[in-house]
């Protein structure tokens, strides 16, 4: 069973399957919002005289459906329709077939999920593969999620590795900031900035193109020649000129040093470069980052804590939701005295907050999708 994705590596909000007939709906919404064109309806009509036996008997079917005071009276029967005749084609069949459209509605909806594919009613062991372990709470009941023993640190490697003195560097972005205003940021801030890590999706008003070519144009000339960016799963160069081609067959790819590079919220993951030592990576934190997709984008620098390095930056509301949250963890821990600068701490757990949430909204789907199931299995036992 296929799952539906949006992009690489990133499932749908809802990976389950509705009604058969909704996916031929969608196949053929193109015809529907243009109706039938002259071209078409000649055609129809063509095959119906010349491959039906009674086309009268299915031109009736046609012509039922719409309303019979608005019918032409001429073409309410076969035997008067006249293709021949460009008038009556145009000005009575063709406003009249032309978007004849009906629709059926059905009491129902048959769902598969996860649990079709890993009910406990099969015979067979149920075996597959996870990067995270973030869900396993939205996992079927009956599936458990074991961790490999030599795997079992990897979580707490990974946020080591993000503890980092380097990494302690936390800017945040003043309300309705644009893409420029970002990029501005950036290029001033006191370290060179070499990658962007857009994880937070902060960067809406232009498309990964504009971004890379407007950072291009304003870094220093005699340190970076290139931009790399992705455009839709392909990755791309732009260079001081202007030209735009494939990463893969140029020789920017030996030239990783003259490069800036901007990751757009999709491809923070499920992406390698091989960043040179001595890189700092611009993260954004946007609304709602949970700790698998921070975790994602932050990994994007292999090399954290041996030569790479990085800075946040957050939206204006993001910094208030922080601050926020670090509010509330100084008063479960009884604290007198909120200390104002946040670290990286702050940050992870915020980020957590929100993975916890994350789940709570999800348990609404997962709820659903076991009761539709047992609805299921309970009606094919009942035709057994």
């Amino acid at each position: 069973m296929a799952v539906p994705f949006r992009a690489k590596d990133v499932a749908a909000d809802r990976t389950e399957f509705g009604h058969p007939d909704v996916a031929l709906v969608l196949t053929q919404l193109s015809y529907y919002y243009s109706g039938l064109n002259d071209s078409r309806l000649i055609q129809c009509f063509d095959r119906l005289s010349e491959k039906e036996s009674d086309p009268a008997s299915i031109y009736e079917l046609w012509i039922l459906p719409e309303e019979q005071d608005g019918v032409p009276s001429s073409i309410k029967q076969w035997k008067g329709v006249n293709l021949k005749d460009y008038q009556q084609r145009t000005q009575d069949l063709a406003p009249t077939l032309q978007c004849n459209n009906v629709t059926k509605q059905f009491p129902h909806k048959l769902i598969s999920s996860a649990r079709d594919l890993s009910s406990s009613l099969r015979s067979k062991i149920i075996t597959g593969f996870s990067a995270t372990n973030d869900t396993q709470l939205l996992l079927p009941v009956h599936i458990l999620q074991y961790d490999l023993p030599e795997l079992q640190k990897t979580g707490a490697i990974v946020v080591n590795h993000l503890l980092q003195p380097e990494n302690e560097s936390y800017q945040y972005l003043p309300i309705n900031a644009t893409a420029e205003d970002i990029l501005n940021q950036i290029i001033n801030y006191k370290e060179s900035i070499n990658v962007i890590l857009d994880v937070g999706a902060l960067f809406i008003d232009g498309t990964n193109r504009d971004i890379a070519v407007k950072w291009l144009n304003q870094f220093n000339k005699n340190r970076i020649d290139y931009a790399v960016y992705f455009d839709s799963d392909s990755i791309v160069v732009c260079d001081r000129r202007l030209h735009h081609y494939r990463f893969e067959t140029s020789p920017t790819s030996e030239r990783l040093d003259r490069c800036v590079f901007y990751l757009d919220e999709i491809h923070t993951r499920g992406t390698d470069f091989k960043f040179p030592n001595g890189f700092h990576a611009a993260v954004t934190l946007g609304n709602g980052l949970t700790k698998d997709r921070f975790v994602q984008a932050c990994m994007r620098m292999r090399k954290l804590g041996k030569g790479h390095a990085l800075t946040f930056w957050s939206s204006n509301e993001v910094h208030q939701q922080i601050i926020k949250s670090q509010k509330h963890a100084c008063i479960a821990n009884q604290k007198e005295n909120i200390n104002t600068f946040i670290n990286l701490i702050d940050i992870l757990c915020w980020v957590y907050e929100n993975t916890q949430q994350s789940t709570w909204d999800e348990l609404y789907y997962w709820a659903a999708q076991s009761l539709s199931f047992q609805r299921k299995v309970s009606a094919f036992q009942t035709i057994q």
